[in-house]
């Protein structure tokens, strides 16, 4: 039973660990943390056909990582998080957006900015960079 207790404290250890990619000088981050106190995981869930489960606060979910016939992921809506027992992966609204539409980082925050009915900001145009200096080795 001790290893059981263990195994189950690593987990939730990895799950609250377990966040979005930090911006190198924290660009981003506020935008990030608004979607996600905006997102709603169970609904999120039913958006993407995980079909959850109606339940307290644990709601079982198809996972989709591999092929589920039966649940076997779970979403914990106090953490607004969800993990699966079979593969051991999960995370956050971002994660699963990743998992189940295939999309890297950024455009899985556009799509949930969408979903939510946020507007991200814009980025400005880039610094324009120092030309390249030819060097001649006579």
């Amino acid at each position: 039973q001790l290893a059981h207790l263990k195994s189950e404290a690593q987990r939730r250890q990895k799950l609250q660990n377990r966040g979005g990619p930090v911006y190198q000088q924290g660009r981003g981050i506020e935008w990030v943390k608004q979607i996600k106190a905006a997102t709603n995981l169970e609904n999120l869930a039913l958006t993407l056909d995980r079909d959850p489960r109606p339940g307290g606060q644990q709601h079982p979910m198809l996972c989709p990582l591999h092929d589920d016939q039966h649940p076997s992921a779970i979403i914990y809506s106090s953490e607004n998080r969800w993990w699966c027992f079979v593969c051991n992966a999960g995370g956050d609204c971002f994660d699963l957006v990743m998992a189940c539409l295939h999309l890297a980082w950024p455009n899985a925050v556009r799509w949930l900015a969408n979903y939510s009915h946020m507007v991200l900001p814009v980025e400005g145009p880039k610094p324009a960079s120092r030309p390249r200096v030819k060097l001649r080795f006579e």
